[in-house]
């Protein structure tokens, strides 16, 4: 549930915000003391790592979650389930789908 409210949140505020917000999120989720690999690691090539070990993470939980745009990017558009598709999403995306649908 909060990855939804943080993902819907995120599309609302600045560029700046969404950055910051998920470095503070990666940090929390990865402590630097709980791995020896980032624990001697500067600042700026600590945040960079575990944001990185973040994006990783969260990539299969998009698929679980079965989100329209991972479909759409790799052209997977017979197997995007339209049950799954939430209503702003079909709003925006809607001249695409029809034109995908045509074919």
């Amino acid at each position: 549930m909060y990855l939804r409210v943080f993902s819907k949140l995120s599309r609302l505020v600045g560029f700046e915000w969404n950055i910051m917000a998920f470095g503070c999120i990666a940090r929390r989720l990865f402590l630097r003391e709980s791995n020896l690999d980032i624990a001697a690691l500067e600042d700026v090539h600590y945040a960079y790592r575990i944001c990185d070990r973040l994006h990783r993470a969260l990539v299969p939980l998009r698929r679980a979650l079965q989100i329209p745009e991972v479909y759409m990017s790799v052209g997977q558009w017979d197997s995007l389930p339209y049950s799954r598709v939430p209503s702003v999403a079909r709003k925006n995306y809607k001249d695409i789908f029809e034109q995908h649908d045509e074919t």
